[in-house]
């Protein structure tokens, strides 16, 4: 069983395909959500960054949202999560 659950927003697939191995090692579950479907179980949302333009401001009392992506765009990953009201990035 998994110690914490994280929602991603990832219409295409392509990021949980990346990062679901590292997440059951690290005894996290992810738990896909539509974008603009409400998160209140979670422990943050990882967002793909193309759609982060898409989301707006997160929701009150949502859990923090994280950019997720490759270091090679840094920069276009920052620009994300500053429209997304994300917490941050993870590279």
């Amino acid at each position: 069983m998994a110690d914490k659950q994280l929602a991603i927003v990832d219409p295409s697939g392509r990021l949980i395909g990346e990062i679901q191995a590292l997440a059951a090692i690290a005894h996290i579950s992810l738990r896909m959500v539509r974008p603009g479907e409400p998160v209140t179980d979670c422990a943050a949302v990882l967002v793909a960054p193309a759609l982060a333009a898409d989301l707006g401001p997160p929701p009150p009392d949502s859990p923090p949202r994280w950019i997720v992506g490759d270091a090679a765009g840094a920069a276009r990953l920052a620009g994300a999560a500053s429209q997304a009201g994300a917490a941050g990035v993870i590279l």
